[in-house]
């Protein structure tokens, strides 16, 4: 949880035309994303199903 914290962090602080330079394993990019979409159903009521859920997966 930590290290996604700190991925999280330097994303967040990074400008988007740099975000190419950060370096993520696909294993963190794919912990990453299922816990920020955790993070919104467990924040926003009633958070649809996403459709593209299992796209997002395939790519990152």
């Amino acid at each position: 949880m930590k290290i996604n914290a700190t991925i999280l962090r330097g994303l967040l602080q990074t400008v988007w035309y740099r975000s190419e330079q950060i370096k993520i394993s696909r294993a963190e990019r794919r912990v990453l994303l299922n816990e920020l979409v955790n993070y919104f159903r467990l924040h926003i009521d009633n958070f649809p199903e996403l459709n593209s859920l299992k796209i997002l997966q395939e790519i990152f």
